[in-house]
């Protein structure tokens, strides 16, 4: 197995397993001893970043101009959820580093839909995810958070697959 070949499936099995642990946190059905809150999320973070480079690095489609830019901000977007409390951001500090990451990953599902493939379902993914959160916001729907962080994670799981099994779209 070449490097670069490990190296991506390394890569997809942190954005597999950060979305699963994400999925989790989200509907609690299984703990996992001596990790607190903050220490869990800051482990998801970490995985679903090193996913993203995978994802950036193993699809093609994610390198266009689309992708980098979705790319950057969403490293941008996982920087301020672990950090955003610190700094003067407007309204909660939390909401707004996730609207920064949702909208990123949306520009860069909107990249990665025109190619096909895996890479299309990761970006419907994405997309679906900041539109339903969206309108969670803007109709006062309690569930509409739960519901995109389902479709965050699973356009994260459906990339970190696709990278494990070899996918080059």
């Amino acid at each position: 197995m070449r490097q670069d070949t490990l190296l991506l499936r390394l890569a997809g099995a942190c954005a597999l397993l950060g979305a699963l642990l994400r999925l989790n946190a989200a509907f609690p059905t299984v703990t996992i001893p001596r990790l607190s809150g903050e220490t869990l999320y800051l482990t998801i973070d970490v995985l679903l970043m090193l996913g993203l480079i995978g994802l950036f690095a193993g699809l093609p489609k994610f390198r266009g101009w689309l992708g980098a830019a979705g790319f950057v901000g969403a490293i941008l977007g996982f920087a301020l959820i672990r950090t955003g409390a610190r700094l003067p951001l407007p309204g909660d500090a939390y909401q707004t580093a996730s609207a920064v990451l949702g909208l990123a990953l949306a520009v860069a599902g909107a990249g990665l839909v025109p190619g096909g493939g895996v890479g299309r379902w990761v970006g419907v993914g994405w997309i679906a995810s900041f539109v339903v959160g969206l309108a969670g916001v803007a109709l006062h729907w309690p569930m509409g958070f739960t519901a995109a962080s389902a479709l965050f994670c699973t356009g994260f799981a459906l990339g970190g697959a696709g990278l494990i099994g070899g996918a080059k779209a």
